[in-house]
């Protein structure tokens, strides 16, 4: 019988299957004379070899990038295995670039819930068209695994792939039909995004009502306010950021945060998950779009709630002079603490108090949050120093009240896995626990000086003296407005007296 080292394809050159010497001649589009002499059960590892001879990819390409997927249907059924993995390179968007196709079938279990449905379709395929024992034998036992992966979807999928900081990141996939339109697949491949239940698009461009206005651009970013359709009807006013592959941000570089891969939708996501696990209502409700802002096409991109009232760095001292906006801005800074986000500056949070009196705090631009070097809680402190001149945070706050101090000590490092898990790598979830750990030390030792006060207490004297620039945003920015109003005097605002 002749070893068939790889399919002869006149259309795109190499040469022909060679035969061992001393190997009895055989057909090759016939397959073994009998089942006995067809490698049954064979290793997975032998079903798994690389193609040779003309078969063999250049570098660069994908596995099997010179087969065409109608060689399959001549290839003995022996050689099914090791073709099909090539002929899922092939189909369009069935995988990212560089990725091993044939590594999922020798651990299907890790790969990603689109990958898996891609080959099974495919090997439903091929043994409706090779109707012979031999071919059902080879291919049930790895559809047979490949359905039982698919069984368990429902269970947590260690993630496969590591960044350059050894950190484990989850797996990109794309989604089933059902869950992704095909149309998309390329724009979440782009980005290396991973589809979940999170990240598909909550609207498109059918739910925009008008054309997006460009707000601004800031040092990385182009926004656009948009107005949207909601599922009842109802319209939706939001801010929407197109998505980008590269992070040029300091604190991102710093924090150890990859340039090229940011992962910037699941960091806001993971952003709002953690304020919605505290139950503070600190972050805009964010959600996954994609929408076309200019003849370009379709853009994916993170659509936000538009935030209401003024950004930090332009209210007055008054404003932060009350408890409720005391409180709900530590809230926020708390918060920033737990994620590693750095880069809460002056107008990067508004601060608004609605005509029902209540006071509203709002943290916009969450991109650069949850580096995996960024373990110590104060490392988001602003300095003067080249390690943490970029910074734009403070330290721990001097004194928090009760109710925040219930919220952070009720977490479990379970609890921080359960809501990051699927959204950050390992590493990332690991420098959270650390996070917050010393978030949790520092209120035991406000505890111990009798600093954990009551939420109505914000306002109060010794509370005012404790807020300064250095370890609170209160601090920072009630002195930013003081200053202000100082440069203002009686003849009003000066031009550009806001400018750091």
């Amino acid at each position: 019988m002749s070893r068939i080292h790889g399919p002869f394809n006149p259309r795109v050159g190499g040469v022909p299957p060679r035969a061992e010497v001393g190997a009895p001649k055989q057909d090759p589009a016939s397959g073994p004379q009998s089942p006995a002499q067809a490698p049954i059960g064979m290793p997975l590892q032998n079903a798994l070899r690389r193609p040779t001879g003309a078969m063999a990819p250049r570098t660069g390409q994908l596995p099997g990038a010179r087969l065409q997927n109608g060689d399959a249907l001549r290839m003995p059924a022996h050689r099914l295995p090791n073709v099909m993995p090539n002929m899922v390179a092939l189909r369009p968007g069935a995988l990212l670039p560089g990725q091993r196709p044939m590594a999922i079938l020798a651990r299907p279990q890790l790969a990603p819930m689109g990958h898996v449905h891609v080959l099974m379709d495919l090997l439903k395929a091929l043994m409706s068209i090779r109707k012979s024992t031999l071919a059902g034998a080879v291919l049930a036992p790895y559809l047979k695994a490949l359905q039982q992966v698919a069984a368990n979807a429902a269970a947590p999928v260690k993630p496969a792939h590591a960044n350059g900081l050894s950190q484990v990141r989850p797996q990109p996939t794309t989604a089933p039909a059902k869950a992704l339109p095909l149309k998309f697949a390329p724009l979440y491949q782009g980005l290396n995004l991973k589809v979940t239940a999170d990240t598909l698009p909550t609207f498109t461009n059918a739910d925009l009502v008008g054309k997006p206005a460009k707000l601004g651009s800031g040092a990385f970013n182009t926004v656009y306010a948009v107005q949207l359709k909601k599922p009842d009807g109802s319209k939706f006013n939001g801010v929407f950021k197109p998505l980008g592959n590269v992070e040029n941000g300091w604190v991102a570089a710093a924090t150890g945060i990859p340039k090229h891969d940011p992962q910037i939708a699941m960091r806001n996501i993971a952003t709002l998950s953690y304020a919605q696990k505290l139950g503070i209502d600190v972050i805009p409700d964010t959600r996954v779009a994609v929408l076309a802002t200019d003849l370009s096409g379709p853009k994916l991109g993170l659509v936000m709630e538009r935030a209401s009232g003024k950004p930090a760095a332009e209210v007055d001292a008054a404003l932060l002079d009350r408890a409720d906006v005391r409180a709900e801005v530590t809230k926020l800074q708390l918060l920033d603490h737990l994620t590693g986000q750095g880069d809460r500056h002056g107008q990067n949070f508004f601060i608004d108090v609605g005509a029902d009196g209540r006071a509203k705090v709002t943290g916009i631009d969450n991109d650069q949050c949850f580096g995996a070097r960024l373990t110590d809680p104060n490392g988001i402190k602003y300095g003067k120093g080249r390690a943490n001149y970029g910074f734009r945070g403070t330290s721990l706050p001097p004194v928090v009240d009760t109710e925040m101090a219930a919220k952070i000590k009720s977490l479990t490092h379970d609890d921080i896995r359960g809501m990051l898990g699927d959204k950050l790598g390992s590493a990332e979830v690991r420098a959270a626990i650390a996070r917050h750990e010393g978030v949790k030390q520092h209120i035991a030792k406000l505890e111990a000086q009798n600093l954990v006060i009551a939420p109505a207490d914000w306002n109060k004297p010794h509370v005012t003296k404790l807020l300064d620039s250095g370890n609170s945003y209160v601090g920072r920015e009630r002195q930013n407005a003081l200053v202000r109003a100082r440069a203002e005097g009686p003849a009003g605002r000066q031009p550009n007296a806001d400018w750091a």
